[in-house]
């Protein structure tokens, strides 16, 4: 009954081979695009001692080498399945060009690129909608690109709109939009700062003594540091955003210390958002009263 119930495999391959004589079918670069549950189900049963021989199993081959089609179809194929914005920016190559950027400097980094995949601690794949997100904060206000007033709050907690505004800016930019250009340049300089950045704040020493409820700790160490704090700060620091002879790159002056930053930051997470940081990293008041600092300095810096 399985070949009856089973709704079969759809594979896409670059070429095929037929030999008549030996009844085989030789691919070449072959993949599965739509029925990755079915094969599982096929290794359990194989492993399980199931008859493999009196097995039946439907499917449709597709011979093409045209990478737009297999994307298209593999996206329009999984839909029913409920395909998520991932899934379909990785499978249209929109994530490839910001991983190289990544592991020019990071050689280990793997981007997500669905949601299948799930970054551990034993892998080495990065959350990329979350690195989306830490770069949207940082984005400066000469490269707002989107309508209405320059605000980042949204970056904390939209994680679907930043991977959104991503895929506009890449479709926008290799369409030759020359500002969308100068804004998707930004994502590809400043993607392994960013997340350097990010990865500092979120266990940065300097929070010690601060006796922030929210804040893990092992003993006086800072282990972790809740986004809703950081990411006020990121975007802070998005007034220090500058082109450099090596790309874009976030500056901060020597004369703004991280302590000062930090105690700002306190300020705001008491005084405006309860100590709660889900509401201090969507709190606009919390942005304006850490952007506020940084734009004195960057004004004392331009005089």
């Amino acid at each position: 009954m399985f070949s009856v119930l089973n709704g079969g495999i759809v594979i896409v391959a670059r070429a095929s081979e037929i030999d008549e004589k030996a009844r085989t079918l030789s691919l070449r670069s072959a993949s599965i695009i739509n029925g990755s549950q079915t094969q599982g189900e096929v290794r359990e049963f194989l492993s399980s001692g199931g008859d493999g021989d009196n097995t039946h199993i439907k499917f449709e081959l597709i011979i093409t080498d045209d990478d737009d089609l297999v994307a298209d179809i593999s996206i329009a194929r999984n839909f029913q399945n409920d395909v998520k914005l991932l899934s379909i920016a990785g499978r249209k190559g929109e994530l490839d060009e910001l991983e190289e950027a990544m592991r020019l400097v990071h050689s280990e980094i793997r981007l997500q690129k669905s949601e299948s995949q799930r970054p551990t601690e034993t892998n080495d794949l990065l959350h990329t909608e979350k690195l989306l997100q830490v770069i949207a904060a940082l984005l400066p206000p000469e490269l707002w690109w989107k309508q209405g007033e320059y605000s980042k709050t949204y970056t904390y907690s939209a994680k679907a709109t930043c991977l959104k505004d991503f895929r506009s800016i890449h479709d926008e930019a290799k369409q030759g939009s020359d500002t969308f250009a100068e804004v998707y340049q930004f994502y590809l300089d400043i993607a392994p700062h960013a997340w350097e950045l990010y990865q500092n704040w979120k266990e940065h020493q300097g929070f010690q003594g601060t006796r922030l409820r929210s804040i893990d700790r092992n003993g006086k160490e800072i282990v972790e540091v809740p986004d809703g704090i950081i990411f006020p700060i990121l975007a802070a620091l998005a007034q220090f955003a500058t082109k450099t002879k090596k790309g874009w790159r976030i500056q901060p002056p020597k004369e703004l210390d991280d302590k000062e930053l930090i105690a700002a930051a306190k300020r705001a997470y008491m005084e405006i958002a309860g100590s709660k940081p889900e509401l201090m990293g969507k709190s606009r008041a919390c942005y304006s009263a850490l952007e506020q600092i940084t734009s004195i300095y960057k004004r004392l810096l331009a005089k």
